[in-house]
């Protein structure tokens, strides 16, 4: 009878080394907020918009991985904050941060452990980067730089410790000229950008749960561009191509008729 019971958890125990050895192919969302203009939108459900600027979601998962492209698009100066939570994989807390790149001017940065999970860690205390996100005061610091292991959850070396990493880029601008508009683009990815924008990237290394290791990347650009209406230019951009093209057939008539004399 004691040798039934002593198989049942032999086969038990199995099962739970089995599980514990599932990697996570994608990764999972778990929170996030924008900040605009002074005003914090945490977790929005659907496209925000306000007063002189339009956030664009469609192209972003926001109900599981995380992953996609989001687009901002302002006729106002002011600035754009975003923060993300979204585990590589798990355990979560085994994860660090580090940057690629140079940030443009006007672009700041952070990389952190969120705000509510640094209560009682004794390895990364008194973070603040969801209240920086909300101040638009980020710090463009790596607080979570690794890479000592923190697979079982008992690593006292410090900051060095891997811990749960969460990403924030900002963006400050000025008003665009008349007929332009600021346009920011912000992507999650687990590839690297090759257009050379700044990026943080989030890692986590291989571990008993996880054999190879993995990554996630956010990166961001700001342009100016002509407003566009109905997926044209606005009318006064209208005006300016129409003139120019006027100007060149003028021009092409005249060296014609200077041929024929």
């Amino acid at each position: 009878m004691k040798s039934r019971y002593l198989l049942s958890a032999l086969i038990l125990i199995s099962m739970c080394l089995g599980m514990a050895s599932v990697s996570f192919a994608d990764p999972v969302l778990q929170d996030w907020g924008f900040n605009v203009d002074g005003t914090f939108y945490a977790d929005p459900t659907s496209n925000v918009s306000g007063s002189g600027f339009n956030l664009d979601l469609s192209a972003w998962d926001s109900n599981i991985t995380g992953l996609g492209t989001i687009s901002f698009t302002t006729t106002n100066g002011g600035n754009l904050d975003f923060w993300i939570l979204d585990p590589v994989s798990v355990p979560d807390y085994n994860e660090y941060g580090t940057t690629g790149g140079s940030p443009a001017p006007g672009q700041s940065w952070q990389i952190d452990v969120p705000d509510y999970d640094s209560i009682g860690d004794n390895n990364h205390p008194n973070t603040a980067i969801i209240a920086n996100t909300q101040a638009d005061t980020l710090s463009n610091t790596n607080n979570v730089p690794g890479n000592a292991d923190n697979y079982f959850g008992t690593c006292s070396t410090g900051s060095n410790c891997n811990d749960i990493t969460s990403l924030a880029l900002g963006f400050d601008y000025s008003a665009p000229a008349s007929g332009f508009e600021n346009v920011i683009t912000l992507t999650v990815s687990q590839t690297a950008p090759t257009d050379g924008d700044f990026f943080l990237e989030q890692i986590h290394p291989t571990d008993p749960n996880n054999p190879n290791a993995g990554a996630l990347y956010l990166s961001g650009s700001l342009s100016t561009e002509p407003i566009q209406v109905g997926g044209v230019p606005e009318p006064r951009t209208s005006v300016f191509l129409a003139l120019g093209l006027l100007l060149m057939a003028v021009c092409f008539r005249r060296k014609l008729v200077n041929a024929q004399r």
